[in-house]
């Protein structure tokens, strides 16, 4: 067998026991934990959950007044995450144990994750991450405005 051989058959080998690994960790992990992401899962619900809040204060406050461009701003970004939350936890539950027979259906629904699911969970999370971060920069940006210019009033009625 040539060297450039050999190094391809240790490689293709490598990255076998690199596979079952991943395998093998993943499904203890849904065997002890129900869920492949356990902490993504609560990271999505609780986002979810804000998301929703939020769009309801934003209604609210449209039903009185109209709202300015970076409240309807606001509202389309938590509607978008909302949206990505609630798919992300749907796929999730698709993957996550709640039977008695866990050893069998952690094996299934780790190849099924693998397979079918993973991609996807990765991109949603990283729209949702992105949402997030979207989110909070707007939310940032609208309390310093809402803080200086209370600030602006209460320097002018001092000077008065």
């Amino acid at each position: 067998m040539d060297p450039l051989t050999a190094f391809g058959l240790t490689c293709n080998i490598i990255q076998v026991l690199s596979f079952g690994h991943e395998v093998l960790s993943l499904c203890r992990r849904i065997c002890r934990d129900g869920s492949p992401e356990p902490n993504l899962s609560h990271n999505s619900a609780h986002l979810n959950s804000l998301s929703k809040k939020l769009l309801e204060s934003i209604n609210a406050a449209q039903s009185c007044n109209s709202l300015s461009r970076e409240q309807e701003d606001l509202r389309s970004i938590a509607s978008k995450l909302m949206d990505v939350t609630t798919q992300l936890s749907q796929l999730l539950e698709e993957v996550t144990l709640d039977g008695a027979d866990r050893r069998r259906t952690a094996v299934a629904n780790t190849m099924k994750y693998l397979l079918r699911y993973k991609r996807k969970i990765q991109l949603l999370e990283k729209a949702m991450m992105n949402f997030q971060n979207t989110l909070n920069s707007g939310t940032l940006t609208h309390l310093w405005y809402a803080s200086f210019s209370t600030s602006d009033c209460k320097k002018a009625e001092f000077c008065v």
